[in-house]
């Protein structure tokens, strides 16, 4: 049976009350009352992770969303608000830029999201445009809707299912990293990626993630682990190529944990590390074999990426420049093509060499659908006219 907006409308009703007077304390007690009597779905969690935002409460907040794309990644008030999180937490314009295009990539006819990348592209001032922007205006709060189901009694078992899969799921994650990685609402001058080793350690996956292993997955998964100790040694690893400066490396392997079959719950405390290397400063590029990357994008998320060929294709959209590089040209010949999006509109004709440097984004694990979200672009000749 699918678990949708038919849950219990009284509560919903409710919730969404208190959420309008700002009384977000109540609603959260209210919708964590209707989960435990076994009446969640993805419009109670919604409002769930709306209220505890309101509320400050990001960790609770961004665990809920997990539990909300493991029953509907493409329900529409999720990727809006998921969208205006990332847009608000976004260390640069090309990072929300990058956020919004994703979110399109899922809900393609959404005409909010569509706006809002329009409005990221053209702001004269990006930190003021992200520092002004109100929930109200990212995200469509939609109305509890009221339908007798007569399958109540498997509504209520598959609410009290989903309630123990995620019993003990919460997670404290170190305020210190949160704060600076989730700056949501406060000073954007507090917002930073240094973070100690001592921090980085203190990311752990082990005893309080219940059932780190999910053996009733549904979907197949790109990765599979058979242990968990197979997926505690690869953690431990990422952690410490991290703070070795190795974020490439690092990034391999925390894709690879983010795309298996380990819980929701490990996963965010995976998914914050892979946004905190996708975030921070200095990266360090380097080359890769986009046949490797071509086999599976998946793991290259978010990787630091050089590569050097001859331009084609060459157009402005969505306020930046996309082209396509044809990479190791020579002599009418190349390796790969991979597309680029560059937010600064760079002086590049079609025909030029150039040498591009810039992270890599996967889209939907298709690597002609993928691209290159460029930090510089050097051109190496110019044909004289």
């Amino acid at each position: 049976m699918k678990i949708g907006e038919t849950g219990n409308f009284q509560y919903n009703r409710e919730a969404l009350r208190a959420i309008r007077k700002k009384q977000y304390g109540n609603a959260i007690a209210i919708l964590e009352k209707s989960g435990k009597e076994g009446l969640e779905n993805q419009y109670s969690l919604f409002l769930l992770a709306l209220a505890l935002v309101y509320n400050n409460n990001f960790p609770k907040a961004v665990s809920v969303l997990g539990r909300i794309e493991r029953i509907n990644p493409n329900y529409l008030p999720y990727i809006q608000l998921k969208s205006f999180l990332g847009l608000k937490s976004a260390l640069s314009r090309e990072a929300a830029i990058g956020t919004y295009i994703e979110a399109i990539e899922s809900a393609s006819s959404d005409r909010l999201l569509k706006r809002v990348l329009r409005e990221i592209e053209n702001t004269g001032d990006f930190i003021l445009y992200q520092k002004k922007s109100k929930i109200k205006d990212f995200v469509v709060i939609p109305k509890p809707k009221f339908k007798k189901d007569s399958k109540y009694q498997n509504l209520k078992v598959a609410g009290v299912f989903l309630a123990l899969v995620f019993v003990g799921g919460a997670f404290y994650l170190n305020r210190n990293i949160l704060i600076k990685q989730l700056d949501f609402f406060g000073n954007r001058n507090a917002v930073t990626t240094s973070v100690s080793s001592s921090e980085i350690d203190g990311i752990v996956l082990g005893s309080t993630d219940y059932g780190l292993l999910n053996r009733i997955n549904r979907k197949k998964t790109l990765e599979f682990y058979h242990s968990r100790e197979e997926v505690l040694s690869d953690f431990r690893h990422a952690k410490k190529l991290i703070k070795g400066g190795k974020e490439n490396k690092a990034l391999i392997i925390l894709n690879r944990i983010n795309n298996s079959n380990i819980n929701y719950v490990a996963k965010e405390k995976v998914e914050f590390l892979i946004k905190f290397i996708m975030d921070s400063h200095d990266r360090k590029y380097g080359e890769y074999n986009l046949s490797d990357i071509k086999k599976s994008p998946h793991l290259y998320r978010g990787i630091a990426l050089l590569v050097r060929g001859r331009t084609a294709n060459v157009s402005e959209k969505r306020g930046g420049l996309t082209f396509s590089l044809l990479v190791n040209y020579s002599k009418n010949s190349f390796s790969e093509v991979i597309n680029i999006f560059a937010g600064d509109k760079p002086d590049i004709k079609n025909g030029e060499t150039v040498e591009a440097k810039g992270i890599f984004m996967p889209m939907k694990n298709n690597f002609s659908s993928s691209y290159l979200l460029a930090a510089s672009i050097i051109l190496k000749d110019r044909k004289k006219e």
